[in-house]
């Protein structure tokens, strides 16, 4: 489980799968080593086996072993405003992930969460 304000990184493919393979191990290795953040994909990832070792969360929509195809797909931007599915993601946004999946909470709502969260635990404990 995972919650950290800012610091994910996200990319959009799309929902690309083949040819849409935004990082493999090597990428991957690199950005936990440099920010210790989790990646958020809307497309897919390569090389799983070795990306989840080095203990990166990894939110993905798919695995596929072709490499990115440049020739129709383009990044454009890189910590902007994000459609993924059916939702808008701010940079900002909280990320909060689980096996259930990812939500995006924006922060002005993160007080009133987090005080209803701790009300909860004392309930069920």
């Amino acid at each position: 489980m995972c919650c950290n304000r800012v610091t994910w990184r996200w990319s959009d493919l799309y929902g690309k799968i083949e040819g849409g393979t935004v990082v493999g191990d090597n990428l991957a290795t690199a950005i936990w080593n440099a920010t210790k953040r989790g990646l958020v994909v809307d497309g897919a990832i390569r090389d799983m086996e070795g990306i989840f070792p080095i203990g990166m969360p990894v939110y993905y929509r798919g695995v596929h072993p072709t490499p990115i195809d440049y020739a129709t797909t383009m990044v454009t931007a890189s910590m902007c405003r994000l459609r993924l599915a059916t939702l808008t993601v701010m940079p900002g946004d909280v990320v909060f992930g689980d096996s259930g999946g990812l939500y995006f909470i924006p922060p002005q709502f993160m007080k009133e969460i987090i005080d209803r969260a701790e009300t909860t635990h004392i309930h069920d404990e």
